[in-house]
């Protein structure tokens, strides 16, 4: 006989405080599935609660879920420890489903029931190995500690998945010792526009974790995707354990002091956050020599700047302002560090550092920074193209082979600061206020000269006409196509007929490489599509931000562009032109990725759905099979790639089709030929949408 879940009924009564019409005390186990509704509230948990396997607990908008706590003494937790299967702080174990759907108006609340103490905390909501996909949209979730069972056997975090699967979206957690928890996870998982915060002092021994990945010993692409987050006051983000890869992207952090924000130990890709005030920036890891981890589009101000490490890595168009830690930009990779087209500003120690192996530093405007800013302790150091304005010196000390070239250092105390310098250092066509120290190689072409910047006031380092360092440059050994605007590099600035290299971050007369930008869609409802990741064999990727946009800059070529989102199918565009000066303007469609249960659907409707030929320049021939319970479900539509329908064959042009095809000859509705381009085509029944792709040529 199965066990029902324990519910009892309180009314208003002298002996029980409890200040509602009713009240629902729950504990022990869920046998069976069950909702919890708003009605009802609040939900009090006297008794550790179970969700037993095969079961879903759905907790509907609006309701209110208030948990047994217990008070958290700094040096005795022993009320969170359990004793004979209970513990004083209650907890939720779920080894089914939870679905906790709130809405942006009516959230759902899981709190503490005891509030009359700051320092009373529950335990957490528990997800076992095996568990299947639990997801919490618009839910708050406030006041946890953990529970122990032993010693070494024990579960932090408000959400503690061990390989369990979470699904956690739009939700707020507040005051939580750890707000999640993943241990041992190997699936995918994306953590998505949540709001995590900490007021409370308590525990006062312990740092409040917002996010933490313990034992981890997976590498599956795209493991864990922390997205659009905000993370703020006491807290850190505790992403540890080499081996999985974290995109850490477009989250937002203020005010948290108390960071151990470790990302050079999991992050493979950080970009487009915004980290203020904060005890950490941004950084990256690349976990084998085949991999190379991004650091990308980050704004630090007030915060510990950005790193890299492991072997290959790249910082590329980051903003870090008044940093006041030993170093702004950190490149710590094996094989290659390359560092271009980043700002650092008013910060007071060291602005780039480097270690390890061959790197490449370019395109980058470092402004008042007090001590100097490169550091070098690399095997091999390629310097060009920078401009260093305002800075005691240019080089901290420099004891490795180095190549610096085509760089305006405006400094006020010297070159090297007196640490000490080798004779492997060689500097040519720089711009320089200080003539080089005798212990270092003069290439020549070097100058000593104001380089006529436009508005250094105001941050605008580009060179005016007359500029000595027009065309001064070095150019045999030159690497990189573009200047610190994305412009085109070796142009011929003084019409004179000679292409050469200018000094500084900026090509003086040039113009725009070139470039793809476009929006993405969902292909269903024709919405904007955000955290696209797009890839470009090569090239460091982009991610669409809140409206769906993306942008590469490019030079003239063909490319092919790999998209990928959670909970959406991978599409791949090949052969998009990019002409030298432009963008070439796309628009990218993407569908669903069907569930399991749908899968499952699917396997029972047993229809196929393809298209001969394709591409095709007059006519292509879908086919399709599919159940005959199903005649008065089908129809088939097809779109264009703007998501605008085009054409639609319904349920008996298709029932009565020969050899279940549809012939399209590349007319809309009105029989009035379409043009060219990518085209989907979708066969609906009830739910159930499949689609697939075809290009019309003419």
């Amino acid at each position: 006989m199965k066990k029902k879940i324990t519910i009892t009924i309180f009314f208003i009564s002298l002996f029980f405080p409890c200040f509602f019409l009713q009240c629902i005390e729950v504990g022990g186990h869920i046998s069976e599935d069950t909702t919890w509704s708003p009605e009802n509230n609040p939900y009090i948990v006297t008794h550790n609660l179970f969700v037993d396997s095969d079961v879903t607990l759905t907790i509907l908008p609006g309701t209110v879920v208030e948990v047994y706590s217990a008070l958290v003494i700094d040096n005795d937790p022993i009320d969170f420890y359990w004793q004979n299967g209970e513990s004083v702080a209650k907890m939720i174990w779920v080894d089914g489903r939870i679905i906790a759907e709130g809405t942006e108006e009516d959230s759902i609340v899981f709190t503490r029931y005891q509030d009359d103490e700051s320092n009373y905390r529950w335990g957490c909501i528990f997800f076992p190995e095996g568990s299947p996909e639990s997801i919490f949209r618009y839910c708050e979730i406030k006041h946890t500690y953990k529970n122990v069972m032993n010693i070494g056997y024990g579960f932090q975090g408000a959400l503690c998945s061990w390989n369990g699967r979470v699904r956690v979206e739009n939700c707020e957690f507040e005051n939580n010792y750890i707000a999640i928890w993943l241990e041992n996870t190997t699936e995918p998982m994306m953590i998505y526009k949540n709001t995590f915060r900490n007021n409370s002092i308590y525990p006062t021994n312990l740092t409040p974790i917002y996010i933490s990945l313990n034992n981890t010993d997976a590498f599956l692409e795209h493991n864990l995707l922390v997205a659009r987050n905000k993370f703020l006051y006491r807290g850190s983000i505790f992403l540890t354990d080499a081996n999985y890869l974290i995109d850490f992207v477009y989250n937002y952090m203020d005010s948290v002091h108390i960071s151990v924000n470790r990302p050079d130990q999991g992050v493979m890709i950080s970009y487009g956050n915004v980290v203020l005030n904060s005890g950490f920036g941004s950084g990256g890891i690349s976990f084998s020599e085949n991999d190379t981890c991004y650091v990308l589009k980050n704004t630090v101000i007030n915060s510990n700047g950005v790193g890299i490490s492991g072997y290959h890595g790249v910082i590329a168009d980051n903003y870090i302002e008044n940093n006041d830690e030993q170093y702004s930009v950190r490149a710590r990779c094996d094989s290659s560090n390359i560092v271009y087209n980043n700002i650092v500003k008013d910060c007071i120690y060291r602005a780039i550092n480097t270690e390890g192996a061959y790197s490449e530093i370019y395109n980058n405007i470092i402004i008042n920074n007090y001590m100097s800013p490169i550091v070098s302790e690399v095997d091999y150091l390629h310097l060009f193209n920078n401009v260093i304005y305002n800075t005691r010196y240019a080089f901290f000390y420099q004891d490795f082979p180095m190549l610096v070239e085509n760089n305006i250092f405006l400094t006020t105390e010297g070159i090297i600061a007196p640490n000490g310098h080798d004779e492997n250092a060689l500097f040519r066509n720089n711009c320089l206020t200080y003539p080089l120290p005798a212990g270092v190689t003069d290439g020549g072409g070097n100058i000593f000269d104001n380089p006529l910047f436009a508005d250094t006031l105001n941050g605008d380092f580009h060179l005016l006409p007359g500029s000595p360092c027009i065309d001064a440059g070095y150019d045999t050994t030159y690497t990189s196509t573009f200047d610190a605007d994305y412009f085109h590099r070796v142009i011929d600035g003084l019409n004179d007929g000679n292409a050469i290299i200018d000094m500084g971050a900026f090509e003086f007369g040039s113009s725009f490489i070139g470039g793809i930008r476009g929006y993405v869609y969902q292909s269903e409802n024709g919405e904007s599509l955000d955290i696209v990741k797009l890839k470009i064999n090569g090239k460091p990727p982009e991610y669409s931000d809140s409206l769906g946009f993306f942008e590469f800059k490019l030079n003239e070529g063909t490319y092919n562009i790999q998209c990928s989102r959670f909970y959406y199918d991978d599409i791949i565009l090949n052969g998009i032109e990019v002409i030298d000066g432009e963008f070439t303007d796309i628009e990218i469609y993407m569908d669903e990725t069907v569930q399991v249960d749908e899968q499952e659907e699917i396997s029972n409707f047993k229809f196929l759905i393809s298209n001969f030929p394709n591409p095709f320049s007059s006519s292509t021939t879908i086919s399709f099979q599919f159940s005959n319970e199903q005649n008065e479900q089908i129809k088939l539509e097809i779109y264009n790639i703007k998501g605008q329908k085009v054409k639609t064959f319904k349920n008996q042009q298709i029932i009565k089709s020969p050899n279940n095809q549809i012939l399209w000859d590349g007319t809309d509705e009105n029989n009035n030929p379409v043009s060219t381009g990518i085209y989907l085509y979708r066969l609906k029944t009830n739910n159930l949408n499949i689609n697939n792709k075809m290009l019309y040529l003419k």
